[in-house]
């Protein structure tokens, strides 16, 4: 959980992160609004979140236990084929192949092994192609431009081509005003993934602006949410304090067969100082002992709950 903690703050930035109230508390969060429509947004499910196409690597890359490289596999051949994975030891190599590979950068260029390629059969030349199929998707389902969209994310609405120049580049403003006849007919998939990106993020400021606030309406208005206090289904503080040291490397350290070492965040490349490889003995594991139930209290073990310190087994819903 912590990585997921981490991982909107490095997508967004965390200027949008704190505009949006989508920081990481210590306790309890007291957001929670039974009003707030938490289903995903046209745009959001269409364009926003599909933001990841432009970070796709050709080539699915397998690295060994020492993180050495072993080998590598065009994607094509592997999108509904996978049965790389039933060979023994892959699913290690493949995990470390994940995090030991840097992803594409984000613009507007995107593999060929997803553009043109895509679940392309093994007798096969060519595939489906991955951007159409984002446009035809936003088209079908009438989901309004990257221009309206800048205007809801409060940005000023363009006008003309040269207007977009500072967001997207002078190159790609030329080729719009090649292809479109007026901004309001860009396509929201593909200005999105065009933008420049934010200081501290990883997409530009529409994508960004519409994807935090998805998010923000998904935790302020689900009753269920981990954070939330107060309902029977609540998480006490010690459980809370367990669930946040979960991490996305100790997930794969204790589930894969031999991975003996991982950088701390497996969500950004190992650095021998920021993101340095550590052994998985040394990454900190969840306490399972504060969910084990005590037959006799009704509560879970010996710990404290609801508001934090009463000191005992019973839990305040008031």
């Amino acid at each position: 959980m912590d990585e997921l903690e981490k991982f909107l703050p490095m997508l967004l930035g965390k200027r949008v992160v704190a505009e949006n109230n989508l920081t990481e508390t210590e306790g309890y969060w007291y957001g929670y609004d039974p009003n707030a429509h938490t289903s995903p947004s046209q745009a959001f499910t269409t364009a926003a979140f599909r933001y990841g196409h432009t970070f796709i690597q050709g080539k699915v890359m397998r690295y060994g236990r020492h993180h050495q490289f072993l080998g590598a596999h065009s994607l094509r051949f592997l999108l509904r084929h996978p049965f790389i994975i039933y060979e023994p030891g892959r699913i290690d190599e493949l995990a470390m192949g994940l995090v030991d590979t840097p992803s594409q950068t984000y613009d507007p260029f995107i593999s060929k092994e997803v553009a043109g390629h895509l679940f392309q059969e093994p007798w096969d030349h060519v595939g489906l192609d991955l951007p159409s199929i984002n446009l035809m998707r936003g088209r079908e389902q009438g989901t309004p431009g990257y221009n309206f969209y800048r205007e809801w994310c409060g940005m000023r609405r363009a006008e003309t081509f040269e207007e977009l120049i500072p967001w997207v580049g002078n190159h790609t403003a030329y080729l719009y005003s090649t292809l479109y006849a007026h901004p309001d007919d860009i396509d929201l998939w593909s200005g999105g993934i065009s933008e420049e990106k934010m200081p501290g993020a990883l997409v530009g400021p529409t994508f960004g602006c519409i994807i935090a606030r998805n998010f923000a309406n998904i935790r302020k208005g689900d009753r269920f949410w981990f954070e939330n206090p107060g309902f029977p289904s609540s998480f006490t503080l010690p459980q809370l304090r367990e669930i946040r040291k979960a991490t996305q490397s100790k997930i794969l350290c204790d589930n894969g067969d031999r991975i003996l070492t991982i950088q701390r965040w497996a969500l950004r490349q190992a650095h021998p100082i920021h993101n340095p490889r550590v052994p998985c003995e040394q990454i900190p594991s969840i306490d399972l002992r504060v969910f084990k139930e005590d037959p006799d209290s009704g509560g879970f073990g010996d710990q404290n709950y609801g508001n934090g310190g009463s000191g005992t087994n019973a839990i305040d819903y008031r």
